[in-house]
């Protein structure tokens, strides 16, 4: 660009810089406070017994291939939301929220049904081993419309952050897990029950914390949307630009999840020793991957606002992006390799072989992090924030069902 100068280029740049990060701040904290207490409450429950773990580790499975769709879902609508709060479309940010929501009631509110219905053939799907499916079908139980709780809170927390008030849902989710952590160790360390029953005890506690934030969110979101007003353009067109950007996005996660799902399932065929260390790396990896979702999250939001903006503007978000994934992947780098060493004393009951095993699969996580950091902010980032949502279902469903799976499958 003739008409600017290096100097104004970088000026620029940092300027958006600062915005994602701004905006990143408290969506990071509150992911970190999230997964830190998973972690936790998986080092706790690991002290009940290696299958009691092992089967929470594949029980939560189900949650995350909930997540993710849930997730693909809010990604989506955040596209449109960041698009028309710029515009000052305040109607169509309403008819955004109620599709997202339709969306989830039918989909992850399916499997939270099948969850609570048919706990035991659920857990049949990701091993075969007895013990663990009993154990996790009594725990899935429960948690199945916990987890519909959670993936609803996750949309209206997406909604606050899009509105500009991330610090919100940071607060309501650091006192909730805050909670939820106190009751685990309650009723692991200070009851005498048996290990059915502990978990038993536990699902309920989730399902109280989880009921008491959805409450919460709820509130503050109508409050924000109410203080909006109701100005736009009417319905007109919004339900062809809904099914154009948005609904691609969950169904690509829903592929993504039934794959996760199914790479979970080989891997629950495997040891109990097997499944444990793949749990502590799934851990490990949410936990550093809290930064770079963060950064995709507010890039996205931040491009999303300067799409009216020009070609300019949108040149200059994007190479901001580009760099803090660079930033980003390699600070995700550092953490695994932190949780890779610590790992043992981190879990000091669980068997040598598992952290031997533990530890080699988060240094291969290590080892590509910053690859999977600059493809996550191209793909959920700047790609499908500017609605080239075809390509990145395309992508993820090669890599994943042609590749990924049949390779993990062979190997193992």
């Amino acid at each position: 660009f003739p008409t600017r100068r290096s100097s104004d280029l970088f000026r620029i740049e940092e300027t958006m810089k600062r915005e994602i990060l701004r905006l990143s701040g408290p969506i990071i904290l509150q992911n970190m406070i999230v997964y830190l207490v998973m972690a936790l409450e998986n080092i706790i429950i690991a002290k009940i017994s290696d299958p009691a773990f092992a089967a929470l580790t594949l029980a939560a499975q189900v949650y995350t291939a909930m997540s993710l769709i849930t997730c693909g879902i809010s990604g989506g609508g955040n596209i449109l939301l960041s698009k028309y709060i710029g515009a000052g479309d305040f109607f169509k940010v309403r008819l955004t929220v109620r599709y997202e929501l339709f969306i989830t009631f039918a989909i992850p509110g399916a499997a939270a049904l099948f969850c609570a219905v048919a706990p035991e053939k659920v857990m049949g799907l990701l091993t075969e081993h007895e013990e663990l499916i009993y154990l996790g079908g009594g725990y899935l139980r429960l948690m199945g419309p916990a987890w519909l709780f959670a993936v609803i809170s996750l949309i209206l927390t997406q909604l606050l952050r899009v509105l500009g008030k991330p610090k919100i849902p940071a607060r309501i989710a650091a006192f909730e897990m805050l909670a939820e952590l106190v009751s685990t160790a309650a009723i692991v360390f200070l009851t005498s029950a048996q290990v059915e029953e502990k978990l038993l005890w536990i699902s309920v506690a989730f399902l109280s914390m989880r009921l008491l934030e959805l409450s919460a969110l709820l509130f503050f979101a109508m409050r924000e949307l109410n203080a909006l007003g109701k100005a736009g353009s009417g319905a007109s067109g919004f339900a062809g630009e809904f099914c154009k950007i948005v609904l691609p996005v969950p169904a690509n996660e829903l592929f993504w999840a039934v794959g996760t799902s199914v790479l979970a399932g080989i891997i629950g065929r495997q040891s109990q020793r097997t499944i444990s260390a793949y749990g502590i790396c799934m851990t490990a990896e949410s936990l550093a991957g809290v930064v770079m979702s963060g950064l995709d999250l507010s890039g996205s939001m931040v491009l999303g606002k300067n799409l009216s903006a020009g070609r300019e503007r949108v040149l200059d978000a994007k190479n901001a992006m580009r760099r803090l994934a660079l930033e980003g992947g390699g600070a995700e780098i550092v953490l695994l390799a932190a949780m890779a060493l610590l790992a043992p004393y981190i879990y000091p009951g669980l068997d040598p072989e598992i952290h031997s095993l533990c530890r080699w699969l988060i240094l291969i996580d290590a080892a590509i992090e910053l690859f999977k950091a600059v493809q996550n902010m191209n793909m959920t980032g700047i790609l499908r924030a500017m609605g080239d949502v075809r390509f990145c279902f395309v992508t993820d469903f090669v890599f994943q069902w042609l590749y990924a799976i049949p390779l993990t499958w062979l190997c193992l």
